[in-house]
């Protein structure tokens, strides 16, 4: 894939939005709405920056927030949206 990310960009993670409905972690438990009803994004990482590194890792799953990862870029023939580590609201 090469690297997406520059140095530059300290706090990202360069993800593949999965859905944007539910996941199921098993077990009968399902996430992926807000007490508003807004669907939380289910992205699976693809490249972490050094400090995101300390932190994820690639192909780990992510709940991010809703309003994040509209826009998606694409590199070497691969299709990903850019998020900041603050976006992130677990590690699933």
């Amino acid at each position: 894939m090469g690297k997406i990310l520059t140095r530059f960009e300290h706090d990202y993670i360069a993800v593949k939005i999965e859905q944007e409905k539910e996941k199921d972690l098993g077990g009968g438990i399902k996430v992926g709405t807000t007490s508003t009803n807004t669907p939380f994004k289910v992205a699976t990482v693809l490249q972490c920056s050094e400090e995101a590194e300390k932190k994820y890792k690639e192909g780990d799953t992510l709940l991010i927030k809703p309003s994040r990862a509209d826009s998606e870029r694409e590199f070497n023939g691969t299709t990903f949206s850019l998020i900041k580590m603050d976006d992130v609201i677990a590690l699933v």
